[in-house]
C-alpha cells in the first residue's frame, strides 16, 4: 500500500471528475487499484496502544552508592524513576499519537480525490491510497465521454 500525493491542473475546456474523466494509472499502462479514504486511514494510522509499552519502564530505579576508604561499597537511596518517565512517556505518546492521528484524518477528507470535479482551469492537490508492491511511475489518463454521432441518442 502506498500513500500518493497528486496535483491536478485541468488544462481542458471543461470540467472533469476524478475517477470518471480522469484515472490514476501506470506509465506502462497498468490499471492503479485505489484505496477508499477510510481503508487508507485504519492501515496507515498510528496505534497508540503500542506506546503502552513504555509502562515496562516502571520497576526501574535508579540507586546511589557510596564507596569508604576501606573500599566497601555501600548501596543506598534508590529512586524510582521508572514510575516518572515510563508513565510520563506512554501519556506523552498516547496524546500524540492521538493527535496525530485526528489531523491524518482531517488531511485525508479533505484532500480526498475520489468522485472529485475539477473546474476548467482549477488546480487541485490530494492524497490517493492505493495498493501497489512497487514504485512504478504513476500518470493521468484523461478520458473523454463517448459523444453518440450527430443525429442519434443513447439510452440508459
Amino acid at each position: 500500500m502506498r500513500l500518493v500525493a497528486v496535483r491536478i491542473k485541468n488544462n481542458s475546456n471543461e470540467d472533469v471528475t476524478f475517477g470518471e474523466d480522469i484515472f490514476l494509472t501506470y506509465k506502462n499502462g497498468g490499471k492503479v487499484l485505489l484505496m477508499p479514504t477510510e481503508e487508507v486511514f485504519s492501515k496507515l494510522k498510528q496505534h497508540p496502544t503500542s506506546h503502552l509499552a513504555y509502562l515496562l519502564l516502571s520497576p526501574v530505579s535508579v540507586y546511589t552508592t557510596k564507596t569508604h576508604a576501606n573500599g566497601l561499597t555501600e548501596t543506598s537511596n534508590a529512586f524510582p524513576i521508572g514510575l516518572i518517565v515510563g508513565p510520563g512517556l506512554a501519556a506523552g505518546n498516547l496524546i500524540a499519537a492521538s493527535s496525530a492521528n485526528k489531523k491524518f484524518k482531517r488531511d485525508l477528507r479533505e484532500y480526498d480525490l475520489h468522485g472529485k470535479n475539477i473546474e476548467r482551469g482549477a488546480t487541485v492537490y490530494g492524497l490517493v491510497g492505493i495498493r501497489a508492491n512497487n514504485y512504478d511511475a504513476l500518470e493521468l489518463r484523461f478520458e473523454s465521454p463517448a459523444v453518440p454521432p450527430h443525429g442519434e441518442t443513447t439510452t440508459p
